[in-house]
């Protein structure tokens, strides 16, 4: 099983080297754009957590409702997991879709920005509740 997996991703690394989906620039800016917001938001998750003692944090605010999930302070690592996800299933979407239709591809490239700066906005506010 690992020896194909092996196999099918050193597949799909030559497809994208020989592809011109590499060569496009918004593409290649949009990805790098990504994937650095992506990482930023691990940073921030990492970087405060550290400093909250408390086992038990809010999860989910709601200027209605206020604090409306209480959880583990672990659990905010499922925000930027849910921004990678997101992100690579809109990079692989992308690049199957982009010799068909490059305008397709080069939409779900940017709503994947436009969801990772969210998240972005998401964990800035939670953490603003803390």
């Amino acid at each position: 099983m690992l020896l194909n997996c092996k196999k099918i991703l050193k597949i799909i690394i030559t497809n994208i080297q020989n592809s011109l989906f590499r060569k496009d620039k918004f593409i290649l800016l949009s990805l790098s754009l990504g994937l650095l917001s992506n990482f930023f938001i691990w940073g921030i998750v990492y970087y405060k957590l550290q400093s909250i003692e408390d086992n038990l944090i809010p999860l989910y605010y709601n200027i209605y409702f206020g604090i409306g999930s209480i959880g583990q302070a672990k659990e905010l690592f499922k925000l930027p997991q849910i921004g990678l996800i997101i992100y690579l299933l809109n990079f692989c979407l992308s690049y199957f879709l982009y010799s068909k239709n490059k305008f397709l591809s080069h939409s779900l490239l940017i709503c994947s920005i436009i969801i990772q700066f969210l998240l972005i906005l998401t964990t800035f506010l939670l953490f603003s509740i803390i």
